[in-house]
């Protein structure tokens, strides 16, 4: 991967070289190449990845459902006992007879028993 960044790097960098002892009309392009390469980077490797994941993690609040087993934002376990009529905040489920109200956007994974392993004080 770093020498797949350094190729880039020096090809963004050898046309500017190139371009910064001629007059012309090309000169500016060859300033703004590497500008330009850079975001295409960013975009490819950065931004692209972070929306599907974002838009997955969308999906999945979406889908909830009663009796599925979630971690919050603050790193609380519990269980969704329901969702509210408007669909932004769901009752969760900490203990016995112990319902809290959570916005949706703060459940950060929803978890199965087989994928991860609760602590044994959750599960009580």
């Amino acid at each position: 991967m770093k020498k797949f960044v350094l190729v880039l790097i020096s090809l963004a960098v050898m046309p500017s070289l190139a371009f910064a002892n001629e007059a012309g009309g090309l000169a500016g392009l060859g300033g703004i190449l590497p500008f330009i390469l850079i975001f295409v980077f960013f975009y490819i490797f950065l931004i692209m990845p972070q929306r599907k994941k974002a838009k997955e993690h969308q999906l999945k609040l979406k889908s909830l459902r009663e009796n599925d087993k979630v971690i919050t934002a603050g790193g609380i376990y519990g269980t969704i006992s329901r969702v509210s009529e408007n669909d932004r905040i769901v009752g969760l489920r900490v203990a016995d007879g112990v319902i809290i109200k959570v916005e949706k956007d703060a459940i950060a994974t929803i978890i199965s028993e087989d994928a991860v392993k609760v602590p044994e004080v959750v599960k009580k």
